[in-house]
């Protein structure tokens, strides 16, 4: 069995998406003044790895801590996108081939690894992102998969960049962004995990995602 980390570290005043809150990381008690070390968190709840729930973008969307925890958790496919052109901004556009397709089942949890996460971390990584085709995502909503991820700081359709959103949140599916080390992954089926902070009212939460595969 190989677990495979697929998590960015949160690190005190890393890069964030532009609006969000900062990070910090302060340490409240610690050595050699105090018993323990107790740090204190300050960062929003989409940061750095992380997943959304419908709430984050629909009024009346479901809450992070009332999704069920088989949508953030079980058997997941991951596939190496193909670019297919660029939008008029420069976001490259991704598909994949009939024949991957054909492997998604119905409410699955399908990673993309786009190579996008070679940026992590950097300013560029919120820049001309890579972005699903309009077909992709009308194929994507006819599965009505329990969970989306990928290497990339938000999902978004070449059209629009909250369409997505909105249109897969009513399906009660649920997005993993921020998603690194996804190589390994590529075409294969495995065991995954995204398990958010029970947070109440959340619209998010960082995650520590990973993998697990199996020793063929």
């Amino acid at each position: 069995m190989q677990i495979i980390d697929l998590s960015v570290t949160i690190s005190h005043g890393m890069t964030v998406f532009p609006g969000d809150p900062g990070v910090r990381l302060e340490l409240k008690d610690s050595f050699p003044d105090d018993v323990c070390q107790v740090t204190m968190l300050h960062f929003g709840s989409h940061t750095a790895t992380h997943v959304d729930a419908p709430r984050h973008f629909l009024p009346e969307g479901t809450v992070i801590d009332d999704v069920p925890l088989d949508s953030f958790v079980g058997s997941a496919i991951a596939f190496r996108v193909i670019f297919d052109g660029k939008t008029e901004d420069g976001h490259p556009i991704m598909t994949i081939s009939e024949a991957q397709k054909s492997r998604i089942q119905e409410h699955d949890r399908i990673i993309f690894s786009t190579g996008w996460e070679r940026h992590t971390a950097t300013p560029q990584y919120f820049r001309n992102y890579p972005v699903f085709s309009e077909e992709l995502l009308a194929f994507l909503a006819s599965k009505s998969p329990k969970l989306i991820g990928a290497d990339l700081p938000t999902l978004a359709s070449a059209s629009d960049p909250f369409h997505m959103h909105r249109l897969l949140f009513r399906n009660q599916t649920v997005f993993a962004e921020g998603l690194v080390g996804l190589a390994p992954l590529c075409e294969k089926r495995f065991f995954f995990s995204a398990a958010p902070l029970k947070l109440d009212g959340g619209d998010g939460s960082p995650v520590r995602a990973y993998a697990v595969l199996e020793n063929s």
